[in-house]
């Protein structure tokens, strides 16, 4: 695991426990997609008035019918997966007011990438 997370990030209006959660199953979702290893990438910079967190890895990538599908509910690539994990993550990230995208690297893996937006004492002016 890689870290670039710079020295005072502003704070973020959340639930820690509730992004805590989101941010443990993008970890373990990584994890997963890289089975012989790899590297996984956490990030994180401020965006406007938003902080944003991208969980890069080297594995596989995402299909095209998969980054279609990929936040609904009961999506999986899985074997034994329940498909409610992404599901859930987008709907927290939602109701804390940012937002969840994936994409692929180009140089290969999947991204997903988390914005929060700063608490009101934090916005930028």
């Amino acid at each position: 695991i890689q870290l670039d997370l710079p020295e005072g990030l502003p704070l973020v209006q959340a639930s820690h426990g509730e992004v805590a959660q989101v941010f443990l199953n993008l970890i373990i979702n990584a994890i997963e997609a890289m089975p012989g290893g790899g590297r996984l990438r956490i990030a994180a910079r401020q965006a406007g008035n938003t902080v944003e967190v991208a969980f890069a890895d080297t594995g596989a990538g995402l299909s095209p019918a998969a980054l279609a599908t990929l936040f609904q509910p009961f999506h999986t690539t899985k074997e034994y997966g329940t498909g409610l994990g992404l599901a859930v993550s987008y709907n927290i990230i939602q109701q804390q007011g940012g937002s969840i995208s994936a994409t692929n690297a180009p140089e290969g893996g999947a991204v997903f990438t988390v914005s929060l937006p700063l608490a009101p004492a934090q916005e930028a002016h």
